[in-house]
């Protein structure tokens, strides 16, 4: 399953590139720290993985994005930019 880091800046996307492991998923590693909740889907382009650290999900954005089933949110209060009792509803 193909992973996607859709916010990353220099240096989370050093240490991305240094943690990873030859027996990882795939990840792409899009260095636009500035990308918008719009640009998600685009940025995921199919992705079953979005690796997430400060832009928001919202559910008609989460909706659009294709094959995603799993979100990983660096840090902590992804409530703060998710829902995931709609998103779990969407399956």
């Amino acid at each position: 399953m193909q992973a996607v880091f859709v916010d990353a800046n220099d240096t989370l996307a050093a240490v991305m590139e240094r943690l990873l492991r030859p027996d990882d998923p795939p990840v792409t590693i899009n260095r636009n720290p500035a990308i918008t909740p719009a640009g998600l889907p685009g940025a995921l382009d199919g992705a079953g993985i979005a690796i997430i650290d400060h832009t928001a999900l919202p559910t008609e954005v989460a909706r659009r994005c294709a094959g995603l089933r799993h979100v990983v949110f660096l840090g902590t209060g992804a409530r703060s930019y998710m829902d995931p009792e709609a998103l779990a509803e969407d399956g």
